[in-house]
């Protein structure tokens, strides 16, 4: 410690991909660490750790287990490649119809994040916090809107959370102006944290 500020070492990179990927901390950037005081961050940190990250999640990728359902497990991560990487990895017609959701949500919300917690691709606007999720089961693909009790129509899958609604897509099943306009909307409602 020099004078109250932290000396950034040069294996720090390598250690918050793991930090990050075990779930334990978000993903720091270059400016969050200089505003905390912890000096010497190279400038091409937040690049560096981007490279790391995705570099695991393909080796991660390339080590998939799809779990019940037909849901990958895929490791956490923010950003599309970890998205692209779950629907990828989705065996049969989900794949499609995660496929065509994902382009959805990005045609009807300008500026959407994404990420992947849980085994699940979340959506929203401000980082961390989510309008809506999706994941595969045996014979459908779930949509949840955290805010889904505010929609018109509000979607027909109850939930036991307050204001949560499903929407199950099936074989063949896939409304996409419904779907687009649900999405349009959920975007605008607050987000929830998960």
């Amino acid at each position: 410690m020099l004078g109250g500020r932290v000396e950034f070492a040069a294996l720090e990179v390598e250690r918050f991909k793991w930090l990050i990927l075990f779930g334990l901390i978000g993903s720091p950037s270059a400016d969050r660490l200089n505003n905390c005081g912890i000096v010497g961050v190279p400038g091409d940190f937040d690049q560096r750790l981007a490279a790391l990250l995705n570099q695991e999640s393909r080796l991660m990728t390339d080590k998939l287990v799809v779990l019940s359902g037909d849901n990958p497990q895929i490791a956490k991560g923010v950003g599309n490649e970890p998205v692209a990487a779950y629907i990828e990895a989705i065996p049969g017609w989900k794949q499609d119809v995660c496929r065509r959701l994902d382009a959805a949500i990005v045609s009807v919300v300008p500026g959407v994040r994404k990420a992947v917690k849980y085994n699940t691709p979340m959506y929203g606007i401000e980082e961390g916090k989510w309008f809506s999720s999706m994941h595969c089961y045996t014979n459908f693909v779930r949509i949840t809107f955290f805010q889904g009790a505010l929609l018109k129509p509000i979607p027909a899958g109850a939930s036991k959370v307050e204001n949560v609604r499903y929407h199950d897509i099936r074989v063949g099943d896939f409304n996409a102006d419904q779907i687009s306009e649900w999405m349009r909307h959920a975007a605008t409602l607050p987000h929830t944290k998960l």
